[in-house]
């Protein structure tokens, strides 16, 4: 009997470290109000007791339904991350594909621009031939009649034929000037074709230019609408969580007071049982005037004999049950109390890691679109000098016109891997956000 009254004396100093809390002294409060009824007070501690156990058990399964909530709520979030996960892959399959076509179209320019160039090269080798055509002409010309026009060996036939001599050189002089002017007119072709192919080419590239530039726009204002769109969705998602973590609390402070409530209830239990065994003690030393000794003033004969019945009928078992219900009790609500506190830790660290995401990603917006200004004004310049410098040297800008093809491409080239590259990126900040998403599901998993 004192092994079990020494336990009995631990679990209440126990429960009495327990009601510093306010919440454990307002039940404790409650408990003395329901207890000043001293008519039957162990069939009311029992149905307070019964109650509490009630409304214990309710509250947990609430919990447990909104735990279940959640989690349906999480995969549904892990489905749509993963779908805009598999939408972002497919564009990237897609920009690849296109990097393919650009590499095939500047291959087909490469191509165009050796064959310009063979035209060209063909082109200067009949004008030289034309040119050394003339000049051997010309040097036959001189060399018949010499710089005066009459060579000095024919000199008696032209004086004595000065008609026949006239004639001759008249059409010499004929047959020159035309070969001049064919001449000169297939020099004047041949650059109107090199103008006219191109400002043709010229008009294509500041066509695919502009249609580049109008795609990169309209993509980066799409790009602009999505990431709005996910930092709304996360920061309603984050709200939603924060409400869903306050409720959470509130059902676990009102589990914590009914719990309180229920240690209360049981300590007064206790108490009476220890009162009842130390009257039940003293009547066996003392005999049958112990009986009057033992009861304590008042009127409340009736509740002390009817605890030491009780206490009489519970054997040394069923205490030490009772105390060890009452500890596990207190435990669960300390491994509760702490996945709780974990929980919102988790949460808090990943509302901040959401909010640093969002801040990095709007400042590689505006550098990609800072980037994107100054490549359009360098561009710009580009294209002006050397239009400039084609207005300057026609041959020069003739034959540079497919290098300006051959750098537009390599900026197109370079503009897509850069988009590439952010949609990768986008595409693993998206599984990062999922493997976080699936971290409290593990842990209420584990709790």
């Amino acid at each position: 009997m004192s092994e079990g009254a020494r336990e009995v004396k631990y679990v209440l100093n126990v429960l009495d470290s327990l009601r510093s809390s306010p919440a454990v002294r307002r039940a404790s409060d409650l408990c003395d109000t329901a207890l000043v009824v001293r008519s039957a007070p162990p069939p009311l501690c029992a149905a307070a007791s019964d109650s509490c156990d009630t409304a214990l058990v309710a509250a947990r399964d609430e919990l447990k339904a909104q735990q279940a909530e959640f989690a349906k709520s999480m995969a549904e979030c892990e489905a749509t991350l993963t779908a805009r996960t598999e939408a972002l892959e497919a564009q990237v399959a897609q920009h690849a594909q296109m990097s393919h076509s650009l590499t095939e179209q500047r291959r087909e320019l490469d191509a165009k621009s050796a064959d310009h160039a063979q035209q060209r090269k063909a082109g200067m080798e009949a004008l030289l031939a034309l040119r050394r055509d003339h000049e051997s002409a010309v040097a036959e010309w001189r060399a018949r009649h010499g710089d005066g026009g009459i060579d000095a060996a024919d000199k008696s036939d032209t004086m004595a034929q000065p008609d026949a001599a006239e004639n001759l050189n008249s059409r010499e002089q004929f047959a020159m000037r035309d070969l001049v002017e064919q001449h000169s007119k297939q020099l004047s072709d041949i650059q109107l074709q090199r103008e006219a192919s191109m400002e043709e080419r010229e008009e294509e590239h500041r066509a695919e230019m502009n249609e580049l530039e109008e795609e990169h726009r309209a993509e980066m204002n799409e790009l602009e609408e999505e990431h709005r769109a996910e930092m709304n969705e996360l920061e309603e998602g984050h709200v939603k969580e924060a409400q869903a973590l306050k409720k959470e609390q509130e059902a676990l402070q009102w589990t914590n007071l009914q719990m309180m409530t229920q240690v209360e209830l049981l300590e007064e239990k206790l108490r009476k049982r220890v009162r009842g065994a130390g009257s039940s003690d003293e009547e066996e030393a003392g005999g049958g005037s112990g009986h009057a000794a033992s009861q304590p003033p008042g009127g409340g004969e009736e509740v002390f004999a009817e605890s030491s019945n009780q206490l009489g009928s519970m054997t040394k078992s069923e205490l030490e049950e009772m105390q060890q219900k009452i500890r596990r009790r207190i435990r669960q609500h300390q491994v509760d109390r702490q996945a709780f506190l974990h929980s919102l830790t988790l949460h808090q660290s990943e509302g901040a890691v959401l909010d640093s995401i969002g801040a990095a990603r709007e400042a590689a917006c505006m550098a990609e679109l800072a980037w994107q200004k100054r490549e359009s004004r360098r561009k710009a310049a580009v294209i002006g000098a050397q239009h400039l410098k084609t207005a300057g040297h026609d041959e020069v800008s003739a034959g540079a016109h497919p290098r300006r093809d051959a750098e537009a491409l390599q900026l197109r080239e370079a503009q897509h891997d850069f988009e590439v590259l952010q949609l990768q990126n986008q595409v693993a900040h998206l599984k990062k956000l999922v493997e976080m998403y699936k971290a409290p599901l593990r842990l209420e998993r584990i709790t």
